[in-house]
């Protein structure tokens, strides 16, 4: 695990001892154009799927799916859904922010899971969360 991995690992954690009690958005991905961030303490799990918030912040914005020509966005959070045992995901909520911070769309997600793709964000993302799964209910 890298350096990285571990820090974000070790701060997912402390939402379980009691130390961490607000948002606490960490960077786990940083490319030229956006930058992928988790909600530590947002993670949940059932006796089946585990669960995070996201953020990915753009830079610059980009045109809103589906809305009039001009209207971009610099922020968009998800909420994804990991089944650990079979690497899978589904996107269960989303919301796209301008750059005032103003709701722009918001909607539901599928209820249909699709393998993580290697090297991907949501790979990174299911990877840490499933590390947790497996460290709170082990």
């Amino acid at each position: 695990m890298n350096k990285d991995n571990w820090k974000l690992l070790v701060v997912i954690l402390t939402m379980f001892t009691g130390m961490a009690h607000a948002a606490d958005w960490e960077s786990i991905a940083k490319t030229g154009a956006s930058e992928l961030w988790v909600d530590t303490d947002s993670y949940a799990d059932d006796d089946v799927y585990s669960s995070i918030w996201t953020k990915t912040l753009y830079k610059p914005a980009l045109q809103l799916p589906g809305a009039a020509a001009g209207t971009k966005y610099v922020e968009k959070r998800a909420r994804f859904e990991f089944d650990c045992v079979k690497h899978a995901f589904r996107l269960r909520e989303f919301m796209y922010y301008g750059a005032k911070g103003e709701l722009l769309n918001k909607g539901k997600g599928e209820d249909a899971f699709l393998p993580v793709a290697p090297q991907s964000a949501g790979y990174k993302v299911g990877t840490l969360t499933c590390q947790v799964r497996r460290m709170v209910r082990p």
